[in-house]
């Protein structure tokens, strides 16, 4: 048996090399979502799990709330940030809005389609329960189908059975199913 002791520190950085190269081709990679956080409505106190799948699965996740990064869990908010899975043990009005998984790595960062948490509102109306799903938005305090509130100069008159505009222009849907 012949044995080249040459050979081996050879094939040792070639290997060194090779992994080297592995390593800078990472940093050079721009994390991706590849799942998405879905937006949802819940009613009030109702917990709330939004979820977000990067690639590659080691990345650096955190959390935006309404544009502004979230620092880790929030006891104050009740919100606890766990890689990717946001929870939002009881949701109130401080809880509400739009939310953004962001991915970071050296060669750069990139943020998710953004995740709207809409409280739903219950109410009733001739013996009805409806819900009404609201996101960031003042609601006035008037009857469905009897809309004739002003404010902010917009004037909200007419809305159809199952449809009512907002103080911001969205459409909220209501329904009479209890659907929560």
């Amino acid at each position: 048996m012949v044995t080249c002791r040459g050979e081996q520190p050879m094939l040792t950085l070639l290997w060194f090399l090779l992994a080297i190269a592995g390593c800078l081709a990472d940093l050079n990679e721009v994390p991706q979502v590849t799942v998405q956080p879905m937006s949802t409505v819940q009613k009030l106190g109702g917990t709330v799990i939004l979820g977000c799948v990067v690639e590659p699965p080691w990345v650096n996740v955190t959390w935006r709330f309404n544009g502004k990064e979230l620092n880790g869990s929030d006891d104050a908010l009740g919100v606890l940030i766990t890689r990717g899975t946001l929870v939002i043990a009881a949701l109130n009005n401080h809880t509400v809005g739009r939310y953004q998984c962001v991915a970071r790595m050296p060669a750069g960062a990139v943020a998710s389609v953004p995740a709207t948490v809409t409280l739903a509102i219950a109410f009733f109306h001739n013996g009805l329960k409806y819900f009404l799903s609201l996101a960031n938005s003042f609601f006035p305090s008037c009857l469905l189908f009897q809309v004739r509130c002003a404010f902010q100069r917009v004037c909200l008159q007419g809305a159809s059975r199952r449809e009512i505009l907002s103080a911001n222009d969205q459409r909220v849907s209501a329904d009479s199913e209890d659907a929560l």
